[in-house]
């Protein structure tokens, strides 16, 4: 019996953990389905979680979001990459907005 979070392998009967990265919404759900980008899931995942501010997620079936460096930052939650701060302005890492120097 198929759960949420497990998916069955390619040719197999018996249900498996999804993998990090990947999740099964559906019971009896024949695979597991890649996060996009932008989002994240541990290994036996229903759903992907949207990245934090902060942080991103550049591909898909990332286990988990990657925090924005030093001078950068992700405004929005589900980013897919992290922008540049504007000349006068600075961010620490994992920052959702740049502040003015």
């Amino acid at each position: 019996n198929d759960e949420d979070g497990i998916g069955v392998t390619s040719g197999g009967v018996q249900c498996v953990l999804c993998p990090p990265g990947r999740f099964s919404s559906e019971s009896g759900q024949g695979s597991c389905v890649a996060c996009e980008a932008g989002s994240a899931s541990g290994a036996g995942a229903a759903a992907c979680t949207a990245c934090d501010p902060g942080t991103y997620a550049s591909t898909k079936a990332m286990e988990t979001c990657t925090s924005c460096l030093a001078g950068r930052h992700a405004a929005t939650s589900g980013a897919v990459n992290c922008d540049g701060c504007a000349p006068g302005t600075s961010a620490p890492a994992g920052s959702a907005a740049c502040d003015e120097r």
